[in-house]
């Protein structure tokens, strides 16, 4: 069953394209597409997040201000990982702009509004990262400008991501013993839940006798079961 989490923005500002000494942190952020661009940048906390069963992420900002109010098109990026500070980023200091992740037409204000960015939440995932940071921009610098609540307001930028169950068991990668002994350890191709099996489900024998298995500890993709005799050195363990 897939299910929906949302995040909030950790933080976000403005930046104005070749100027230095020059950032926005306020109430608002902005993205402009005049002579000089102003760009927006948000970043996402996802250290939380897991890779495997996402289905889906949308960036969602609550639009506030429209120029004359006429409908704007607004293009929205991945940036290269970097890290930065929403009270000193500038130009000079930005997250590198990276892939184009979609275009859409604002038409009001008072309402959010949805960029699909599932491939920058992917693939940061898949790259290990625990933050993203998205790049809001005029693409085709017509002039065009919005402007929507920051992080510091009740109408924060939103990311929505949903996940679907994962089906699939995990597959086994291998068995060794602790250096001590004292433990065989399983390896899984995945990140295994953290719901413990009871020790009663294992069985271990060592050189052809019942090794009774006392606790079972998950870890990442690994399961330790801790045995009640450590196994010696040359001892066969199945």
């Amino acid at each position: 069953m897939a299910s929906t989490q949302t995040l909030f923005a950790s933080q976000d500002a403005s930046i104005k394209e070749g100027v230095e000494n020059l950032n926005g942190n306020w109430s608002n952020v902005e993205a402009y597409g005049g002579s000089t661009p102003i760009v927006a940048l948000v970043e996402f906390d996802i250290s939380n997040l897991s890779n495997s069963s996402i289905s889906a992420a949308t960036f969602r900002p609550y639009i506030n201000t429209l120029k004359n109010n006429t409908s704007s098109t607004f293009s929205i990026y991945s940036t290269t990982a970097k890290d930065w500070d929403e009270n000193s980023v500038e130009w000079s200091s930005r997250p590198p702009r990276d892939q184009l992740l979609d275009t859409i037409t604002i038409t009001g204000t008072g309402s959010y509004v949805d960029f699909d960015v599932t491939n920058a939440i992917t693939e940061a995932l898949q790259a290990g990262q625990t933050k993203v940071t998205l790049w809001i921009e005029d693409k085709e610098q017509e002039g065009e400008q919005i402007k929507f609540d920051s992080s510091s307001r009740t109408n924060k930028p939103e990311l929505v991501v949903t996940t679907s169950a994962d089906t699939s068991a995990p597959i086994f990668s291998s068995a060794a013993t602790s250096t001590d002994g004292s433990k065989v350890v399983l390896t899984y191709n995945e990140t295994l839940s953290t719901t413990t099996a009871a020790a009663s489900s294992f069985s271990v024998t060592t050189d052809g006798n019942a090794n009774a298995v006392a606790a079972v500890a998950v870890s990442g993709a690994t399961v330790e079961l801790t045995l009640s005799s450590a196994v010696q050195n040359g001892q066969t363990v199945t």
